[in-house]
């Protein structure tokens, strides 16, 4: 069951701000809420790389959700196929 925090960061994953977007993945970074996972997942697809960034962090921090690999190839999916990272 998702608590009320987590509810309400979820919900502003579908802001039409962009900026809400990623503030609202590197909150559900910090929390660590493995309820947050699928969404944070969706969020790899957003529109806004800024977005999209945040959430792939997000899914990287250690002990958020119970299956790390699935979350790093998730990860990795996303940076291998972004044109907005560059080294």
């Amino acid at each position: 069951m998702f608590s009320v925090r987590i509810r309400w960061y979820i919900r502003r994953l579908k802001s039409k701000d962009s900026d809400v977007r990623k503030a609202a993945a590197k909150a559900l970074g910090e929390i660590g809420s493995k309820e947050a996972v699928p969404h944070l997942r969706k969020a790899l697809k957003d529109k806004d790389s800024d977005v999209r960034k945040a959430a792939a962090e997000a899914l990287g921090k250690e002990g958020i959700g119970d299956n790390a690999s699935s979350n790093k190839d998730s990860i990795y999916l996303f940076y291998s196929n972004s044109n907005t990272i560059t080294a």
